[in-house]
């Protein structure tokens, strides 16, 4: 019974180690930089001058837009044009949406680090597997390493004190020597 429910318990945490690995895989958000060219409040669209040409990114319920740190509307940023401009494009089925803008205008010298969204540890992920590995390995230590031995004796409490079980059932109720 002992070795089933160990190898039960090698089995799901093998199981549930290697679930996580393919998570490791998870694609990181794309960062645009960029100018604020213009916010459009009614099409909810915002339009950057990148490195590669001015495009327009539409805006989602789920997109974080931030000037110098406090969260805003895409209606509040028709007076940051021109401003330098972050975009942090997230995957989601088989495109990019945006995901979080950080628009920082000239008052503020300091902006806060992107939410790290919908993205994975990889280090999180290798730790796992190498205390899985560890545990595994000291489980089977332990199977293997008394495998060969017999079980030591199992003392009872019976008419004249503490007894050991004799091996072989040799001298019943009498003490082991």
């Amino acid at each position: 019974m002992r070795q089933l429910t160990a190898v039960a318990t090698v089995v799901l945490i093998a199981c549930l180690g290697l679930a996580s690995v393919g998570s490791a895989q998870a694609q990181q958000p794309l960062q645009v930089q960029g100018t604020l060219e213009a916010a459009n409040c009614q099409t909810q669209e915002l339009t950057v001058n990148t490195p590669g040409g001015t495009q327009t990114f539409p805006v989602t319920n789920q997109t974080a837009i931030y000037v110098n740190g406090t969260l805003t509307s895409v209606c509040s940023l028709q007076s940051s044009a021109g401003a330098p401009v972050t975009l942090y494009l997230v995957p989601e089925n088989s495109q990019f949406v945006l995901g979080r803008v950080d628009v920082s205008a000239a008052q503020s010298a300091s902006q806060p680090q992107p939410a790290n969204v919908g993205a994975s540890s990889g280090a999180s992920t290798a730790v796992g597997i190498a205390l899985g590995a560890l545990f595994l390995g000291g489980l089977a230590y332990v199977l293997l390493h008394n495998a060969g031995s017999p079980p030591a004796p199992a003392p009872a409490y019976g008419p004249g004190g503490w007894h050991h079980q004799c091996p072989n059932n040799e001298n019943p109720g009498w003490r082991c020597r």
